[in-house]
């Protein structure tokens, strides 16, 4: 093997592994955009859930025990109404759904244990609905 051509060969193996490396940095940019993007969802979920929980609450008055969190996530009590059990009923099952969907699809083991945990939670949010 000449000169040139053990160079041709090393800056061919130089290219391949400059070429792996940037599309494994890229590969990995990918996933964690992914994962945020994951993550923001699974919070608007998770927001979702807790103004169900607490929209559930104004006429259930035994199924929130206290709130701490941001006001913004608060229910107008002021407007209170006959209980709207089906709208209630479907919000659950919506919710659910979206939950299941991440659930079964992300990766991340932390985003699958809050999901399914939130999913279980509707499931007595659904029981106690039809109890009330």
């Amino acid at each position: 093997m000449n000169t040139f051509s053990a160079f041709k060969t090393i800056n061919s193996y130089v290219k391949s592994l400059i070429f792996g490396i940037s599309l494994l940095a890229l590969i990995s940019c990918r996933s964690g955009k992914s994962l945020d993007v994951e993550q923001q969802h699974l919070n608007t979920l998770a927001q979702q859930y807790v103004k169900l929980g607490l929209s559930i609450g104004k006429y259930d008055p035994d199924f929130v025990d206290a709130y701490y969190g941001p006001d913004s996530l608060k229910p107008d009590t002021s407007k209170l109404s006959t209980f709207p059990k089906d709208s209630l009923l479907e919000s659950v099952s919506n919710l659910s759904a979206d939950l299941k969907e991440i659930a079964t699809s992300t990766a991340d083991s932390n985003l699958r244990t809050r999901a399914n945990w939130m999913i279980s939670q509707l499931t007595a949010f659904g029981r106690r609905i039809r109890i009330f």
